[in-house]
């Protein structure tokens, strides 16, 4: 069995938020484990949850930097990534 977790912080600054590119500080949880089908079989499953901070810039702010380009709005986002594997030792 495996557990993990990590807080990030966002890379993407105010004003330079876009639907492609809809980051934000984030916690992420992990899990994993393995099973062995004797001595060369197994199998691996994994699984990621990121939850992101809700992130919102308005026309006005994209404007005062200079990015009117961009899209106004809120954004939140969760990510689930589920993972399996099997092997074979050889």
């Amino acid at each position: 069995m495996r557990a993990g977790g990590f807080y990030d912080f966002a890379c993407v600054r105010d004003g330079y938020v876009t639907p492609e590119t809809p980051d934000a500080d984030r916690v992420g949880i992990t899990a994993g484990f393995t099973y062995e089908f004797g001595e060369r079989f197994g199998l691996d499953g994994s699984f990621l949850f990121e939850d992101f901070a809700k992130r919102s810039q308005n026309q006005s702010q994209l404007a005062i930097n200079g990015t009117a380009d961009r899209v106004a709005g809120t954004y939140k986002t969760t990510i689930s990534v589920p993972g399996i594997g099997v092997y074979f030792k050889f």
